[in-house]
């Protein structure tokens, strides 16, 4: 497969350490009240080029720093009919992905779908808090409704602009084709996806490359398609499984309470401070959103000074309020 997202055509990125990138597009992603709308459009354009580098890119927020280890995990099994095959990019993982990956699986998998007409629309509504220090040093808002619609022809992309009290619309290849196209072998998806980050980095080959880098990098681009899109039920289980098998990938204790809601988190601690977390409903295993939890104290340096953030803070959240097919963009229903 060619490629599975868009790459770095828009915007020319200057050199950096991928730590930095990454703490930038985290503390970004709630754009800045003053910016215009054609200041959002690049800056979307500049997330979704970059998304494979950061997990921001699927930004999700919970309220407050509640407590991390209540309740209990549903009771589940791995079933043996769906081993992944290993290959030579993606060898055997020294661990069995936690059990709510495959139970995420299965419910994606039992979902009814019918395609799209290549004239639609993918519509994803989500609501986005940002509690974080970060946040309040920039003066970003903390609480807002995101509306995006991307064609399925993959060729253009809308939103509502809070700004500017207006609908934009923009020619951007959204790269929606190539995603529902992954391959539903979940060891054939991680390689696709590996392949296409290392065509991105100049085809550096991976095994040279830090492992928790290009580990880091792929669970960002996963969970970017995964939390975009609107998929086939076979692509997304295999991204449940595949994501599940991404070395630290993890399940988190218990039940968390996000909005009042018991949800199971999993995800990855990226770049060994922010618990990455896809947030699933505690009975279907449903995805209802993601959030990204300080798993250890943490300095951030910013224009105005140092910023601590203590463990258990919550940096951003983003909980999915509709995703589904429509006939045109602006149209929620």
């Amino acid at each position: 497969m060619a490629r599975l997202l868009p790459e770095l055509a828009e915007v020319d990125l200057p050199g950096g350490r991928q730590r930095q990138l990454q703490e930038f597009l985290m503390s970004e992603i709630q754009r800045d009240q003053r910016e215009s709308g054609a200041a959002r459009r690049v800056q979307r354009r500049l997330l979704f080029a970059t998304a494979g580098l950061a997990a921001a890119a699927v930004a999700a927020v919970a309220v407050g720093t509640g407590a991390l280890h209540t309740g209990t995990v549903p009771a589940g099994s791995l079933p043996t009919d769906t081993t992944p095959q290993h290959t030579a990019q993606n060898p055997p993982s020294k661990h069995a992905p936690a059990p709510a990956f495959e139970l995420a699986a299965q419910y994606a998998a039992a979902q009814p779908y019918t395609p799209p007409r290549p004239d639609q629309w993918v519509y994803v509504k989500d609501h986005k808090s940002n509690p974080s220090s970060i946040a309040k040093d920039k003066g970003q808002r903390q609480d807002e409704i995101t509306e995006v619609w991307r064609s399925v022809d993959g060729l253009k992309m809308a939103e509502w602009n809070p700004d500017t009290g207006k609908f934009d619309t923009w020619t951007q290849d959204n790269g929606y084709p190539e995603a529902v196209a992954l391959p539903t072998d979940p060891g054939k998806l991680l390689d696709a996806v590996r392949g296409q980050l290392q065509h991105e980095a100049g085809g550096v080959p991976a095994h040279i490359k830090p492992s928790d880098d290009m580990d880091s990098l792929l669970f960002g681009r996963l969970a970017m398609i995964l939390e975009s899109n609107v998929l086939p039920p076979r692509v997304a289980a295999a991204l449940w499984r595949g994501i599940g098998m991404v070395p630290g990938a993890t399940q988190e204790p218990g039940t968390v309470m996000v909005n009042g809601r018991p949800v199971v988190a999993v995800g990855r601690v990226q770049e060994g401070w922010r618990f990455e977390q896809l947030l699933l409903d505690a009975g279907t295993h449903e995805f209802v959103g993601y959030r990204s939890v300080a798993a250890k104290d943490h300095t951030f340096t910013s224009p105005t000074g140092p910023i601590r953030i203590k463990r258990g803070e919550v940096q951003f959240t983003i909980t999915r309020v509709a995703a589904k097919f429509v006939d045109k963009a602006g149209q929620t229903g």
